[in-house]
């Protein structure tokens, strides 16, 4: 049962963690994407939590399935980092090509669809560095 219960906590904190990186690059990407359309970002009044909120409640439960079956996929078939960091870039950048213009945005501009496939990109790939970091910690956490 606490087996159980700590897979069910990893997942949770993949998929937060997944929900902060979209909350923070979906920002960062508004601002730039809102200078380059609009020359300034003075008017961006957006707070980023929203994106957060959006992301942990909206995508809850079409994201968390896919999060899970990923994190298995990933963490049993494929174990070159270099590979999962390949295969995180382009999920991602396929994630972002099939959202396009849809999906939760504040910058609605000309370039949505490009922010929003950058976003993804960057998500996958920071989820799989993330990752080999975690696992470096923890592998070092039990040899010593």
């Amino acid at each position: 049962m606490v087996k159980v219960t700590n897979t069910i906590g990893r997942y949770l904190a993949v998929y937060l963690g997944i929900a902060f990186l979209f909350t923070l690059y979906s920002t960062l990407l508004d601002l730039l994407f809102y200078r380059l359309d609009y020359g300034s970002a003075a008017s961006y009044q957006f707070l980023p939590m929203t994106y957060f909120l959006y992301f942990a409640v909206g995508y809850l439960y079409p994201a968390l399935p896919a999060v899970v079956f990923y994190n298995y996929a990933i963490n049993n078939i494929f174990l070159n980092t270099y590979v999962r960091l390949i295969i995180g870039l382009l999920l991602g950048l396929s994630i972002g090509f099939l959202i396009q213009r849809s999906g939760i945005s504040f910058y609605i501009g000309h370039l949505r669809s490009l922010k929003n496939i950058i976003l993804f990109g960057l998500i996958g790939v920071t989820i799989e560095l993330l990752r080999i970091v975690v696992v470096y910690f923890m592998h070092k956490k039990v040899t010593t």
